[in-house]
């Protein structure tokens, strides 16, 4: 054998060796979320689960354009019944848990962000692993039809986000989302009489909760699935 040979041999052996040790501390990634949640629930620690404020808007859609325009934006009515406390339920039940626990949104840190206003400092906040709920509600409404009549119909969209506080290389605690789940669900389309001006016009056509238990459904759906995965 050549001494060119024994050379390429030597180098691709040790570039093997090198690829398989650098694969071998990817796939180190520590501990799963399943096993952060039954650390924390073992301690005895709280693990929050946040609902944050729902938001609600209207846009106009007049065909056979598709393009839409806003209305108006307005928060969650004052009986708008938010799904938390089934959320903390499915969280338990499927983690095997009970360490997670509702925490009003009040009692996170918030911070002022440029583009969105004060949103939560998670990053601030006492917490290792937590969990966020968020709703916004999405009223389209339909100004003209092959009829000449106007409807208005009510798509709703939840999120769990989970996440977790960690520290970088640097030493700086922040905030890491580990996982969002996501579903959507959507009304019928209901008559309307005018161009909706605020939620009231539109909520009476279409109730701003009547989704809602579609929506939680597919919620606790998702979150049943990804606690058999993890």
């Amino acid at each position: 054998m050549s001494v060119n040979r024994k050379v390429w041999i030597v180098a691709g052996a040790l570039c093997l060796a090198a690829v398989s040790a650098q694969a071998g501390l990817w796939g180190n990634k520590g501990p799963s979320f399943k096993e952060k949640v039954a650390a924390l629930a073992a301690a005895g620690k709280t693990i929050p689960v946040v609902y944050l404020a729902t938001d609600f808007e209207a846009v106009s859609v007049t065909p056979p354009s598709i393009m839409e325009s806003a209305l108006f934006k307005a928060p969650a009515p004052a009986d708008f019944a938010a799904p938390v406390d089934e959320v903390v339920k499915a969280l338990n039940a499927g983690f095997g848990v009970e360490a997670f626990k509702a925490v009003a949104a009040d009692k996170v840190p918030t911070k002022e962000s440029k583009v969105w206003g004060k949103v939560p400092d998670w990053a601030a906040a006492d917490f290792e692993v937590y969990v966020a709920v968020r709703e916004t509600g999405k009223y389209v409404a339909t100004l003209a039809s092959a009829t000449g009549k106007k409807s208005v119909k009510l798509i709703l969209r939840g999120e769990v986000e989970l996440m977790e506080n960690v520290v970088d290389k640097k030493g700086v605690k922040e905030s890491d989302s580990i996982k969002t789940l996501r579903a959507s669900a959507s009304s019928a389309a209901a008559p309307l009489d005018k161009v909706p001006a605020q939620l009231a016009d539109c909520s009476a056509a279409v109730p701003a909760g009547s989704v809602q238990p579609e929506l939680t459904k597919k919620l606790l759906e998702e979150i049943a699935d990804f606690a058999k995965k993890k």
